[in-house]
């Protein structure tokens, strides 16, 4: 089996700025961009306070991203 390509997104908060993210969290909201068909640059939210969580609304569905790159709903 032949490993896919890596895609490159951009992903902003809803200011404009770049959003900083562990390689693991680019890594999976670059994967769930490409499911969903997103268009870059990609606008997330941050997760709840004190987290270090990213948010990305994928097709009327809230995903967060943690650190380590494990996703939830």
């Amino acid at each position: 089996m032949t490993a896919l390509p890596m895609l490159t997104y951009k992903f902003v908060w809803p200011t404009g700025y770049s959003a900083h993210m562990t390689l693991p969290q680019y890594e999976t909201m670059c994967a769930i961009a490409h499911q969903y068909d997103m268009p870059s640059p990609c606008h997330v939210h941050p997760g709840p306070v004190g987290s270090k969580c990213i948010m990305i609304n994928a097709d009327g569905m809230w995903v967060g991203v943690e650190e380590d790159g494990w996703r939830h709903t």
